[in-house]
């Protein structure tokens, strides 16, 4: 693929272990490409995966075609975030012209007016905050995801009508997907907190432009209140000075005392020239603080931990998914040399080799291998790096783990199912995988090596546990 851009790029140095969301989009694209252009060319060191992986990122993505999903995504944000800030803005001007305009004959509700601007932002708060505070209770309360599992069926119902291959292809590349996108989400989820916050932010600035240079200037404006209710002028002037809390102590005339809460009551067709000017003027600076506090600064507050909680992500990002193990591997492990016309395993070969990592493997060697153990244990060695620990036969159709089994995975971080490749992928293949991961320590790296076989055998492992949504490798010891 050519891009276009001159080859003093491709050896320029990269920009350090700096991440972005634009950067973790295209290092999860370009690692599911299986085309390692600069694996090579990147010499890790002593250096972490975050700042590794960097480095192959600067390497690789002056290869790839312009734009990348990356660049796309941030092309997309910024015009969401300018739709979001024009949005917001012209919204929040109507609204408060809408909430302003009156006949002349009744003064403007000051209560409707609260309700409609800083109440309902407060109430779309505490109805989010109910909402997370249900799902860490384990309550289900997802409407828009039940919408999505709806498309999906519908989706999944096509799928039945095409023929297995395809079918089998499409399943696996929703699953990756599907994968993937389950580790951006934490990532995208905050920018697009911070997207939202922006159109609120706007939104109340909009009400606040609207209000201070347009109404207020040129308008005489008197508010009062009214209500159905009956809990009387002593109930309203008390919610008065509860809301009013944050910021009365900067001064009295930010607020309705009690005395001009009740001379603002009015009855329904009553004129507004005859509420007392200055007690229905009291109610404005009320509603321009209500509006910069319950609105303006909260949204403000809001938007800051989003962007913290996005940077603190940004800057230990785990790294840690199959995908990015074997890239890893590939970066810091043993080269491999494979005779493509190779059709049995080597002899085992037992004298001591250099290795970069200092990883002790657990393997686990299907029974349809007999008795090459040795062999296996030569093969792993080679291709991961590290040593092998102990060896255990075992017959990857149970889902009922041995005991011995289950006493090894207590006690290592590295976990290697080697398979012939031209076993078929079963339920009780994926079965018996879950069981080792319902077993191994959290942070247990699980992965598939298939013993010989083709690409073609490679694929169908990889889209198998794609579809099963099993989080491990599948490489190919050849």
């Amino acid at each position: 693929m050519q891009t276009g851009r001159t080859t003093e790029q491709d050896h320029r140095e990269p920009s350090g272990a700096r991440w972005t969301v634009r950067d973790v989009i295209d290092f999860e694209w370009l690692i599911d490409q299986e085309a390692p252009i600069a694996d090579r060319a990147v010499d890790p060191g002593h250096a972490d995966r975050r700042t590794v992986f960097r480095r192959w990122l600067d390497r690789v993505r002056v290869h790839v075609a312009s734009p990348s999903p990356g660049e796309t995504y941030d092309r997309g944000l910024r015009l969401l975030r300018l739709f979001a800030i024009l949005m917001g803005m012209a919204l929040g001007v109507v609204l408060a012209g809408t909430l302003l305009s009156h006949n002349d004959a009744e003064p403007i509700n000051a209560l409707l007016f609260f309700g409609g601007t800083a109440g309902l932002q407060l109430a779309v708060l505490l109805l989010v905050g109910i909402a997370w505070s249900l799902g860490k209770a384990n309550v289900r309360v997802r409407p828009l995801q039940d919408v999505l599992l709806l498309v999906v069926g519908l989706f999944g119902r096509l799928l039945d009508r095409l023929d297995g291959a395809r079918r089998t292809a499409l399943q696996a590349r929703w699953a990756a997907l599907d994968l993937r996108s389950g580790r951006l989400a934490p990532l995208i989820g905050c920018q697009l907190l911070v997207v939202t916050q922006l159109f609120a932010i706007f939104f109340n600035i909009g009400l606040l432009a609207a209000m201070l240079l347009v109404y207020l200037p040129f308008v005489e404006l008197r508010f009062g209140w009214q209500s159905t209710y009956s809990y009387g002028a002593d109930g309203v002037a008390a919610w008065v000075q509860l809301v009013a809390a944050p910021w009365s102590w900067i001064s009295s005339v930010l607020a309705p005392n009690a005395a001009q809460v009740a001379a603002t009551q009015y009855t329904r067709g009553q004129h507004a020239d005859t509420l007392p000017i200055a007690a229905a003027h009291a109610w404005w600076p009320f509603l321009l603080c209500a509006i910069v506090f319950y609105g303006l600064l909260i949204r403000l507050v809001l938007a800051g931990l989003a962007t913290l909680v996005l940077r603190h992500r940004l800057a230990q990002p785990p790294f840690t998914h199959p995908a990015a193990n074997a890239l890893w591997r590939r970066l810091t492990g043993p080269l491999v040399v494979s005779h493509a016309n190779d059709q049995r395993l080597p002899e085992p070969r037992l004298e001591a080799r250099p290795h970069r990592t200092g990883s002790v493997h657990l393997l686990v060697v299907d029974d349809e291998l007999g008795g090459r153990g040795d062999a296996v244990r030569v093969r792993v060695e080679g291709f991961f790096g590290g040593r092998v620990g102990p060896s255990i036969a075992s017959n990857i159709d149970d889902d009922a783990l041995r005991a011995d089994v289950v006493a090894a995975l207590a006690s290592h971080d590295s976990v290697i199912v080697a398979i012939p490749a031209e076993r078929d992928p079963l339920v009780a293949v994926a079965d018996f995988v879950r069981a080792l991961i319902a077993a191994a320590r959290p942070a247990t790296e699980i992965t598939i090596l298939l013993i010989d076989g083709g690409s073609a055998r490679l694929e169908i492992w990889r889209r198998f546990v794609a579809i099963q949504r099993l989080r491990i490798s599948v490489e190919q010891g050849t």
